[in-house]
């Protein structure tokens, strides 16, 4: 993942960054619908976001 700076948690969380700029993934059989739909739709509203790369 790439992210911008400074870099933004979200609240309460050292896990989770909110201003990542590209995310990369790796499809296994059992996530690929939903690394694909659901998960793609959620990442689409994160503004920092320039590109959502899966790899297959």
């Amino acid at each position: 993942m790439a992210i911008s700076t400074p870099v933004i948690y979200a609240e309460g969380r050292r896990d989770t960054i909110t201003n990542p700029q590209i995310i990369v993934e790796v499809l296994s059989r059992s996530t690929e619908s939903y690394d694909r739909g659901q998960k793609f739709e959620y990442y689409r509203r994160v503004n920092s976001l320039r590109e959502y790369i899966l790899i297959d």
